[in-house]
């Protein structure tokens, strides 16, 4: 009887079929890392496009809480921000104190020397009033037009007195005058300062102060300095 040839053996059809098995093993795990691979790839672009969205998303919201010329906190920020303080005061029957800041001959100032200057009036105002507060709670923000305020947590009626006569000084030390043979006096600062002990009944009325009130009083106290003269600190305790 003649001999299989060797490719007829078992042998080699045992091996053949091994060798097919592991053949379809390595297609199958290549086409397995390449899934992989892709999905990794998939997953890092989300997560890339995730954090390019929050980042965004984030940049809008701090643009959305700032002063487009002055770069310091807008008013819809600061009443934010004056709501979570006098909420946080309440708690603690802290002092919480506002000062309300105007600006003396501004309008003059501003028809006199123009509007980029006093634009740039109003930089150097803000920046003045960030560099008076020392603390990571103040907030400095523009109110509106030439009004600025600023929010002091933790601080009673003499300790915003102080700092309101600091920016006082601060700000006639800036020294900006109309053009010569512009109308209308230098500029200085008339600051309102009120504080407040949120939670406490005031003794007159036996009503809860609201943030809003500290407002206005900060803002009677502010016309009050302006009657008083301009360039003058006064206050409501």
């Amino acid at each position: 009887m003649r001999e299989p040839f060797w490719h007829q053996t078992a042998w080699f059809r045992a091996l053949l079929v091994v060798a097919l098995a592991m053949a379809a093993w390595l297609i199958y795990r290549a086409a397995l890392y390449q899934v992989h691979r892709r999905q990794r790839l998939l997953e890092g672009l989300v997560a890339q496009r995730t954090r390019e969205l929050s980042e965004a998303l984030t940049k809008v919201e701090r643009l959305s809480r700032i002063d487009g010329l002055t770069g310091v906190a807008n008013r819809r920020y600061l009443e934010e921000q004056l709501a979570r303080s006098w909420a946080e005061a309440s708690r603690r029957k802290a002092p919480l104190s506002l000062l309300m800041i105007d600006l003396d001959h501004f309008k003059e100032f501003n028809d006199s020397a123009g509007h980029l200057a006093g634009d740039e009036c109003l930089k150097q105002v803000a920046r003045t009033l960030e560099e008076c507060v020392e603390r990571s709670t103040d907030l400095v923000a523009r109110f509106g037009g030439e009004e600025f305020v600023v929010l002091l947590p933790d601080t009673d009626s003499d300790g915003a007195e102080s700092v309101g006569e600091r920016i006082r000084e601060r700000i006639d030390d800036l020294k900006f005058a109309p053009p010569e043979g512009g109308q209308g006096d230098g500029i200085t600062a008339s600051v309102g300062c009120a504080t407040a002990r949120p939670g406490r009944s005031e003794q007159r009325t036996e009503q809860r102060l609201r943030p809003e009130q500290l407002l206005r009083r900060a803002d009677e106290a502010m016309y009050a300095a302006k009657r008083a003269g301009r360039n003058r600190v006064a206050g409501t305790g």
